[in-house]
């Protein structure tokens, strides 16, 4: 007589649906369970927390690691988010974190590749956002697609690998990283034409063209535009190339109308400013956003909300404004 069998424990990590039973694994199917999260220490460093809020294995260690190669805070929660979303879909498949092999992480690839991007979520129609993956009608070009790109996936299987690598370099998992070795970068001398071998499981990367705006279209989108601040925003950003926390972390007295040059904090160098070159018409449309303003210290922000109380502008009501 046969006797059922209970399945053994996973720990805190398991956390999972029923995946459907069949000839190998079917991703297709797969569901994976949002739970979870990342959470900030009492350093002020991530780490990842699981569904009991008990730290996940190995990531504090992992962060301690980023933190010794002087990588910044934001960039070890970017990488805590890569190891969530690992771990979640280990637990889907039913295998703990040191039990991984070169198959998760080829599924781990093949299911990533189909799950929608979080970012890209649309809520209706009816609130002016164009669909994921659309084609802008007045400028011609698309809008981001749905999924993950491979640019994300790429820098997963980076942060994953190197993940494993600390935690056998500190005896806590496995002997083996799962993810197979990235592709050599770079070229030899006499070489600058030979293509690159890309790493198994790495995905092929398009070449984006520079994007652009017309003269006509850059004057209709000041236009609608109602606000001397987000003019300021949009002159800037596109005369100037800053990426938005470098935006962001623009001070009132960081501004040279003499050279016209803006002081920044560089992506990755916390502890540096520096001086970037700018439009003339940019420092003219940051001279309006202020016209107006209460007396600000040299050292307050310079992009703030409209309404009273003033608060510095965050990322994600930056974004919010260069999406309407």
């Amino acid at each position: 007589m046969l006797t059922a069998l209970s399945k053994p424990k996973l720990g805190a990590w398991d956390w999972r649906y029923i995946v459907v039973a069949g000839a190998g694994r079917d991703v297709s199917t797969l569901r994976v369970l949002e739970v979870g999260r990342v959470a900030l220490r009492d350093d002020g460093w991530p780490t990842v927390l699981a569904a009991d809020g008990t730290p996940a294995p190995g990531v504090d260690q992992f962060v301690n690691e980023l933190r010794a190669c002087d990588r910044t805070p934001p960039t070890a929660k970017s990488y805590c988010f890569d190891l969530l979303r690992w771990f979640r879909f280990l637990a889907a498949v039913e295998v703990t974190w040191d039990k991984a092999t070169r198959t998760e992480v080829r599924d781990y690839v093949l299911w990533i590749r189909t799950k929608p991007n979080p970012q890209r979520r649309r809520s209706s129609a009816a609130d002016g956002r164009p669909p994921a993956g659309s084609l802008n009608a007045r400028t011609g070009k698309r809008y981001l697609k749905p999924g993950y790109a491979a640019n994300t996936i790429n820098h997963s299987l980076t942060v994953i690998s190197g993940f494993y690598e600390t935690a056998i370099f500190d005896s806590l998992g496995p002997m083996v990283n799962p993810v197979p070795a990235a592709g050599r970068g770079g070229h030899r001398r006499g070489q600058e034409n030979r293509p690159v071998r890309r790493g198994r499981l790495r995905q092929a990367t398009p070449v984006y063209q520079p994007r652009s705006i017309s003269e006509d279209l850059l004057q209709e989108l000041f236009a609608a535009l109602s606000h001397e601040r987000d003019r300021a925003l949009i002159a800037v950003t596109l005369s100037s190339g800053l990426r938005a926390r470098e935006l962001l972390s623009m001070q009132v007295g960081g501004v040279d109308a003499g050279r016209s040059a803006l002081e920044i904090t560089p992506k990755g160098r916390p502890r540096e400013r520096v001086w970037v070159p700018t439009a003339t018409e940019s420092i003219t449309w940051i001279g309006r956003a202020l016209d107006g303003r209460p007396v600000a210290s040299p050292d307050d922000p310079l992009w703030q909300t409209l309404r009273k109380p003033h608060r510095p502008i965050g990322y994600p009501a930056l974004r919010g404004i260069l999406e309407r």
